[in-house]
């Protein structure tokens, strides 16, 4: 409402787009002030002239209301785009880190054995540093690996020779000794003390190449038809069956192929053969099976001793890791706690796995062991 008035404070014309049968006091000095009106607020401006002068009103209600319908024609198209502010900001924030879950995603997927450099190509400029970093971590990585593996297999190959001597010097002492029980006897404990000696030896080496972080492919690997080095493994170990009366059977061989070097098949093989000769009871079974299990190829092994608790199994793959127990005659079974571990740590670099469980046959105890190896591509 706009009203007139003039300069003796009489009402001369009023304005308005409505119309209001209220009548509007002058105020009582220039500019903004409030008026009440019929329990009503009123705001109103007043600016004088010489000869009139003008008073604009508006009831503070509709000033609200005006306020209000003003917000909400603001912010409505604001709220609306919410939504797609927050999916823009997480579409960039997702593409700016892209490069950093992929760089990620090949970190993870790695086999804990490569410790090849990653590629700088294809990496943003922003992560060229810290690939760099990364890579000469792996390089110091990989050398101390392999200082550690060389001193493992130069200090092996160092005791063969001692060791040797000390075989000979005790088979000279056997034939210059005259026989008699005792002699017999230290004989006998010596002569068992060198073979564990040269067992420990020769796991050391074997445990040594093991080691070695190279992936299939960097070295020879060939398409071996692993039912063909099942015979093989057992005659290697019929000797030492037969002097425990253990017989070695196989009861399933499937005609399966995988992707590996020989000597590190022979590695598995004659570990987990040799382990379960020297724990199985007289008299025992051991039994193998060989099963084609789609992608993979199923090689068990289950002997007749006195299996291994549930809450060792996880630890009977750490190195120098043995269970101390002793065999039915009460004699200690002695052994160097490498054999499993070379086991699997040959198992890591092929992707392959090792579980144990307990045997099932009726009437009978032991460890089954249940190798899962990749099948030959091709296969």
């Amino acid at each position: 409402m706009i009203q007139l008035w003039s300069a003796n404070g009489e009402l001369e014309d009023t304005l308005s787009p409505v119309e209001i049968n209220k009548t509007i006091p002058l105020a009582a000095n220039e500019g903004f002030s409030r008026l009440g009106v019929e329990e009503e607020t009123w705001r109103v401006y007043r600016t004088n002239d010489k000869n009139f002068i003008v008073q604009v009103a508006q009831p503070e209600s509709a000033l609200r209301e005006t306020i209000r319908e003003t917000t909400l024609r603001l912010v409505a198209p604001l709220l609306m785009l919410i939504p797609l502010l927050f999916f823009v900001l997480w579409l960039g924030v997702r593409t700016g880190l892209k490069p950093i879950n992929v760089l990620s995603s090949a970190i993870d997927q790695r086999s804990p054995h490569s410790l090849v450099p990653i590629e700088l190509g294809g990496q943003p400029q922003e992560l060229h540093g810290l690939v760099r970093t990364l890579n000469a971590l792996l390089l110091q990585l990989r050398q101390a690996l392999t200082q550690q593996r060389d001193f493992i297999a130069n200090a092996a190959h160092e005791l063969r020779t001692p060791v040797a001597a000390l075989r000979l010097q005790l088979e000279l002492y056997q034939r210059s000794t005259p026989p008699s029980p005792e002699a017999s006897e230290n004989y006998a404990q010596l002569d068992a003390g060198i073979a564990r000696i040269t067992h420990l030896i020769n796991q050391l080496l074997d445990f040594a190449k093991s080691e070695t972080h190279e992936q299939p492919g960097q070295r020879a690997y060939t398409r071996i038809a692993i039912q063909d080095f099942i015979p093989l493994a057992v005659e290697r170990h019929i000797a030492l069956a037969r002097a425990k009366n253990i017989d070695i059977g196989v009861v399933h061989l499937d005609s399966c192929f995988i992707l590996a070097s020989q000597e590190d098949l022979d590695l598995v093989l004659d570990n987990l053969l040799s382990n379960a000769v020297k724990h199985s009871f007289e008299h025992g079974e051991i039994d193998i099976a060989v099963e084609d299990a789609g992608a993979t190829i199923s090689l068990s092994i289950a002997d007749n001793g006195p299996g291994i608790p549930e809450g060792e199994r996880s630890r009977v793959f750490d190195r120098f890791y043995r269970i101390l127990r002793a065999d039915p005659n009460g004699r200690a079974i002695t052994g160097s706690g490498l054999g499993l571990a070379i086991v699997k740590s040959v198992c890591d670099r092929y992707g392959a796995t090792l579980s144990i469980a307990d045997r099932q046959t009726s009437g009978q105890s032991g460890a089954v062991f249940t190798l899962r190896w990749p099948k030959e591509p091709n296969d």
